[in-house]
């Protein structure tokens, strides 16, 4: 046996260790990247570790690259070894990650969702497609979370979409897909966004005043002005009324007609 198999068998036997034997083995056989680890690594993730050793791990099997993707993604179906084999994914950023990491934007667990999330975001643009495609999902988790992740990968073809979710009869979903149409800054979504303002939910027509008074389209005056004139209620979550809010939308809008 020469001296890399003894320092790797060595690596091997430490990471049955905890702290900062633990830790310092992990760490290692990243830089060593040889796929035999693999395994061992992700086995290593049943143990109790602190949020920093589950990280080093993460990196470590990232480090592997694509021969590790395989054996990640099956690892996700493991509750308790998914949010490092998430994190993994998204380090690694393989499209053939998509589909299972959108599954875990259901997982129980916010953390485990924004984990996802953020992979999904890493993989980027391949992910966009089959993100627009769950926006019908029957979890309102997987909804909402694919419209996080939409919002985040700012690719167009998400708008149209996106639009149609204003309909949603989870109010949460409406207020982050104005927020989405927002940040994608599209025109098109100004028409939608008006109809939104209409919406019986204060929060959603409050966002909806913000997008469009940052949009400046002239388009939205109208509507503004009537809910400054005759909508009296508070958003309790900023502590401000729509028609504060639709004054400062019209005043923005004038402002920018003026440049």
């Amino acid at each position: 046996m020469d001296d890399f198999d003894n320092e790797f068998q060595e690596l091997l036997s430490n990471l049955k260790h905890s702290g900062q034997l633990r830790k310092a083995a992990a760490q290692r056989l990243g830089d060593l990247k040889d796929p035999r680890a693999i395994e061992p690594l992700i086995e290593t993730l049943d143990k109790e570790d602190t949020d920093e050793i589950s990280r080093i791990v993460a990196k470590a099997l990232a480090a592997m690259g694509e021969v590790a993707v395989v054996p990640l993604i099956k690892t996700l179906d493991n509750k308790r070894k998914r949010m490092v084999a998430t994190l993994a994914l998204g380090i690694i950023r393989d499209k053939r990650a998509i589909q299972p990491l959108i599954k875990v934007l259901n997982d129980e667990r916010l953390l485990a969702r924004h984990m996802a999330s953020i992979s999904l975001v890493n993989i980027g643009i391949e992910a966009v497609v089959p993100l627009i495609e769950v926006l019908n999902d029957e979890s309102n988790n997987v909804r909402l979370w694919a419209v996080l992740t939409l919002q985040n990968i700012k690719d167009k073809r998400a708008v149209k979409p996106l639009i149609n979710l204003l309909s949603d009869e989870d109010s949460n979903i409406r207020v982050w897909t104005v927020s989405a149409l927002y940040a994608l800054g599209d025109a098109v979504a100004v028409e939608p966004l008006i109809s939104a303002l209409g919406d019986t939910d204060v929060e959603v027509r409050w966002w909806a005043i913000e997008a469009l008074g940052q949009f400046g389209d002239i388009r939205a005056l109208p509507s503004l002005l009537q809910l400054q004139e005759n909508d009296d209620a508070i958003n309790i979550a900023v502590s401000g009324t729509i028609k504060v809010a639709a004054t400062k939308a019209i005043d923005n809008i004038k402002e920018r007609q003026k440049s």
